[in-house]
């Protein structure tokens, strides 16, 4: 897992003024690291976000590929995740990532 400073600056990126407050690890996939991050908003207001980063055995679409197949996705009936960021480098983090809200 990444360092939690460098999901602090991701954080700091997607929600400003935004405080990480958890980050965890969520089981059932196999072709990415799939993370749970929590973050507190304002007092008493808090969202989660999903990150998803391929591993390095990732045998399917890669990051750009998958981010184009949601967005088709997303035209359809079909329930698919909003996603929020497609994460390549952002200030000082260097992750290949999709971020998705936690509903």
């Amino acid at each position: 897992m990444k360092d939690f400073d460098s999901f602090k600056l991701l954080v700091d990126q997607l929600f400003p003024g935004g405080k990480l407050k958890k980050v965890q690890p969520m089981t059932g996939g196999v072709s990415a690291t799939v993370l749970l991050l929590e973050i507190e908003l304002s007092k008493k207001n808090f969202t989660k976000i999903v990150l998803r980063s391929p591993t390095s055995d990732h045998s399917g679409l890669n990051i750009d590929q998958e981010l184009e197949f949601l967005k088709k996705l997303q035209l359809t009936d079909i329930p698919v995740p909003k996603i929020i960021s497609n994460i390549k480098y952002t200030r000082r983090i260097s992750l290949n990532s999709l971020a998705y809200p936690k509903e």
